[in-house]
């Protein structure tokens, strides 16, 4: 994902734009989309800041976070799947074996390692 424009950018695009240039033209000089400086304007009317947005790259939603309980219930069933794991941590298969995967666990043929 590229990174944002810089606030530095965002405040001389918007500051051209309240002394009556038009979104065009502010567009052409500065080489942003006119939906981009929309938004910023938008953003900035709504919220009153336009920086941009942080917090939301995170990567996958990692659900299980109690690693004890995990294992717990590993040793409890040995050949518990990973469906069924996910089922019990309310989450997918897939994020049941990232999990493993990121405690160095792996599933060969009904048994953990």
């Amino acid at each position: 994902m590229p990174a944002p424009y810089s606030l530095d950018l965002r405040k001389r695009a918007i500051s051209k734009i309240e002394k009556g240039i038009s979104l065009e033209k502010v567009s052409k000089i500065l080489e942003i989309s006119t939906s981009t400086l929309k938004l910023w304007l938008k953003r900035k009317k709504e919220s009153g800041s336009i920086e941009a947005k942080t917090g939301y790259q995170k990567g996958h939603s990692h659900k299980i976070i109690n690693e004890k309980a995990f294992l717990n219930e590993i040793q409890k069933n040995p050949s518990i799947t990973l469906i069924e794991l996910g089922k019990i941590f309310g989450c997918s298969e897939s994020s049941s074996h990232r999990f493993a995967k990121k405690i160095g666990l792996s599933y060969k043929k009904n048994f953990w390692i």
